[in-house]
Order: structure tokens, then C-alpha cells, then sequence
């Protein structure tokens, strides 16, 4: 079997036009939210690891054309300057790389 493992972002439903944080991350400073999403995520990949469950595929929220995890991950428009797109990219990280 493949897995596609979807990540989502958010307490409800997710599309292009409604990416909102889940409430208990909605007032963490970017640098908190950003470090809180990805343990999260790194967390879930390796349980999912851990279950033997290997992911063909990891993707990170549901319909993020303009952005995730508003307003911090909000790209496009008059988001599509260098800073939100560094801030998508910050958010989109799964998990830390092993030291050596």
C-alpha cells in the first residue's frame, strides 16, 4: 500500500481561501508557532515510521496555494514579496535534519 500523508493545518476545514491556525497555536509569536508546527510534525512522521507506515508522500496542509497557518504562512497577492514566502517556507519544514 502507498501512503500520502497529509499534514493539516487547521482546527476545521481548510481550502485556498480559509487556512487559519488551530486555536491553541493562534497566538504564538511566528518563531513559537513555527518551532510548535514542526515537532508536531516531525512527531507524527515518526510514529508513523515508527508503525512501519512509510509515506510515499508527506504533504504539508490541504489547498495552500495562497499560504497556510494566516497570517504568518499567507502568500499571493499582496503577500507575494521575499518575507511571506520565507515564512511559508519556515512553516513547511517537517523536520530537522540529524546532526552528525
Amino acid at each position: 500500500m502507498r501512503i500520502l500523508l497529509d499534514l493539516h493545518c487547521s482546527d476545521s476545514w481548510a481550502d485556498p481561501g480559509q487556512q487559519s491556525p488551530p486555536a491553541a497555536r493562534a497566538a504564538l509569536s511566528f518563531p513559537v508557532l513555527a518551532e510548535s508546527v514542526r515537532a508536531y510534525r516531525e512527531r507524527g512522521l515518526a510514529a508513523f515510521i515508527t508503525a512501519e507506515l512509510h509515506p510515499m508522500a508527506v504533504q504539508i496542509g490541504n489547498e495552500i496555494t495562497h499560504g497556510f497557518l494566516g497570517p504568518y504562512g499567507k502568500v499571493g497577492g499582496r503577500c507575494d514579496t521575499p518575507d511571506p514566502w520565507r515564512r511559508f517556507a519556515t512553516l513547511g519544514v517537517i523536520a530537522r535534519e540529524k546532526q552528525q
